[in-house]
């Protein structure tokens, strides 16, 4: 989204727009992506822009981000939400759509029925984790064995998600401030 909004200040005819949204309210919309879109550019820091929503649907200068899928308590509001998607994708084939959720039973075994592509973030092992601190302080020996040692010692990639986003962060931290 925010390479999108980057992008629109090298654009010169069209803008084109991120548009952020829940699976929630999708759900609150009585799952019509139309609708929820126009909610979207109806709320308070959106509502002065005065953007025509169906001009923006129909010209498909927009990708829909929607986000929170496992936020759906009920397995057959997901599985409306997913045919509101299609449905949408249908009449806008145009339109990137990209939707998020935490890990999801449903969502593995459903991705592939509806023709969603289905991407997931494994954890990372350990020794990918030495070697990602290592490569960081490729410079600094004594940083990156303190560093591997606190992990180790306190159990801290057992508690948090393994993820590259999650080390680079908890890198990044000990390197600043030098906390184990």
């Amino acid at each position: 989204a925010s390479e999108i909004i980057t992008q629109n200040s090298f654009r010169n005819e069209v803008e084109f727009y991120p548009i952020l949204m829940s699976f929630r309210e999708l759900k609150d919309s009585n799952f019509n992506l139309e609708n929820t879109i126009e909610q979207y550019f109806l709320k308070d820091w959106n509502k002065n822009l005065s953007i025509d929503h169906k001009t923006i649907l129909k010209q498909g200068n927009c990708c829909l981000f929607v986000d929170a899928l496992d936020e759906l308590a009920i397995d057959k509001d997901k599985e409306k939400a997913i045919d509101a998607i299609n449905d949408f994708h249908s009449r806008y084939n145009r339109i990137k759509i990209i939707c998020s959720s935490r890990h999801s039973d449903f969502l593995f075994y459903n991705c592939e029925d509806v023709g969603f592509k289905y991407l997931e973030i494994n954890p990372l092992k350990r020794s990918q984790v030495e070697s990602f601190v290592s490569s960081y302080f490729s410079t600094e020996d004594i940083k990156c064995k303190r560093l591997l040692k606190s992990l180790k010692d306190t159990g801290i990639l057992n508690k948090l998600p393994s993820t590259p986003m999650t080390i680079a962060l908890v890198t990044i931290l000990f390197d600043e401030n030098e906390i184990e």
